[in-house]
């Protein structure tokens, strides 16, 4: 593929990061210059957005991890 002329070419590429543990809804966590490249200065930052799935089993509160689990006595 070229660059059509523009300077630039956009493609998908894969990027591993690290996701701190205890990270919950919303937070934004930042990867330096792996975002859109500039001409004149270097490339951005890449924002990605933690959204966490909900679980059959775990439910959040707060920083604690909770779950119901039904023993016997003996």
């Amino acid at each position: 593929m070229t660059c059509r002329g523009k300077g630039s070419v956009f493609s998908t590429v894969k990027e591993t990061i690290t996701i701190p543990k205890g990270v919950d809804n919303g937070v934004n966590l930042r990867v330096s210059k792996k975002g859109h490249f500039s001409p004149v200065g270097p490339s951005g930052d890449l924002m990605v957005q933690i959204k966490v799935k909900p679980h059959p089993y775990f439910k959040r509160d707060g920083s604690d991890i909770l779950t119901d689990q039904y023993i016997t006595v003996s």
